[in-house]
């Protein structure tokens, strides 16, 4: 009936980056503990997952060999009784983005909504960073 997000945002990472073979990229974690109710693990898991792998396969395509290092974060703290959740990198950008017409930040913003949660998209300088916000 509940779901240790950080234990899965720390799980999720480490998969990801053994996945795709990137060891160039460094991940970053601040992750508290924090236990949601089970209904609300599923839209979660996807926003963190969709973010995380958009970093991987966007954020760092600059090197002679296509990609490029650099860190991918992820922060996870719970005041006042909302969750917020982080995901960054110091990757290219979103410059290049195609903003609202791409499948995966329509899901994100579906999923959001799904659970009455504010999520901003921030230019990292470099990078990118976003912020969830939810009750």
């Amino acid at each position: 009936s509940k779901f240790d997000v950080s234990d899965f945002a720390r799980d999720l990472v480490s998969e990801l980056l053994t996945a795709s073979g990137r060891s160039e990229i460094n991940p970053k974690l601040d992750l508290e503990s924090i236990i949601i109710p089970a209904e609300k693990a599923t839209p979660v898991a996807l926003m963190v997952n969709e973010l995380l792998t958009n970093a991987l396969k966007h954020a760092f395509k600059e090197g002679p060999d296509g990609t490029r290092s650099g860190s991918i974060g992820i922060k996870m703290s719970q005041p006042d009784g909302h969750l917020n959740i982080e995901v960054s990198d110091d990757g290219v950008g979103m410059a290049d983005a195609n903003g609202d017409a791409s499948f995966g930040m329509r899901l994100i913003k579906s999923l959001a909504r799904q659970l009455r949660a504010d999520i901003e998209w921030r230019d990292a300088g470099p990078g990118t960073r976003v912020v969830i916000s939810m009750p």
